[in-house]
């Protein structure tokens, strides 16, 4: 009988062993996922920042990653999608689309995008955009250049994930923003190279068209 009780509670206590080594085992695995998202955007600001880095120095992006520009073609796309983020194109006060990142990239690096939090004035004029160089704050600026990398950049593949092309991403990324700011971009588009937009871009006018 003695035997009998023992052998119950080696029992128990095997399950409640196993049943936290599978609790501390899921708590290890979801940190290590954490961090892994967490490289990945931080290293998504970094390749951007290298790629403006080269470009300044007159070396054309690598058209594996960004498409087909030239260094100086590459600064003005960069320098348009940076404003874009950075501005508020609506007709009242509004934070603007880099305070604004998507829920997952904000949870896991927000210690990262630092940033004191504001209403910007409505947009009344090309003046009232703010670009990278009138931004001073290392948070926001992040938070531009994470937009531009990855509206811009082909997507490395993770854990043997398909490579992510430009425009299906910027589908994602793009259907649910300020329909004003995106028809600020449309325009500013005209001054980039055609065949750069063709491999790049998807057509911002489907967004646009759901809006009407």
């Amino acid at each position: 009988m003695t035997d009998g009780v023992h052998t119950v509670k080696g029992v128990r206590e095997c399950q409640r062993l196993r049943s936290k080594s599978a609790a501390l085992e899921g708590t290890l695995d979801r940190a290590f996922a954490t961090k892994l998202k967490v490289i990945a955007v931080t290293r998504a600001v970094e390749r951007m920042e290298t790629a403006i880095d080269r470009a300044i120095g007159g070396h054309d992006p690598d058209n594996r990653i960004w498409g087909p520009l030239s260094a100086s073609e590459f600064l003005i796309v960069v320098q348009d999608v940076t404003t874009w983020a950075l501005s508020n194109f609506e007709c009242f006060h509004a934070r603007p689309e880099a305070e604004n990142l998507p829920t997952g990239v904000r949870i896991v690096a927000d210690f990262y995008f630092t940033m004191m939090p504001r209403h910007l004035p409505p947009f009344a004029s090309e003046s009232d955009v703010r670009t990278l160089r009138k931004t001073a704050e290392p948070g926001l600026r992040a938070a531009a250049l994470w937009w531009a990398e990855a509206l811009l950049a082909k997507q490395e593949a993770y854990k043997m994930e398909e490579t992510v092309h430009p425009p299906a991403r910027q589908w994602r990324l793009l259907k649910r923003r300020a329909p004003t700011g995106l028809y600020w971009l449309l325009q500013q588009m005209s001054a980039w190279p055609r065949r750069y937009i063709n491999q790049q871009w998807l057509d911002l006018g489907s967004i646009l068209s759901l809006y009407r």
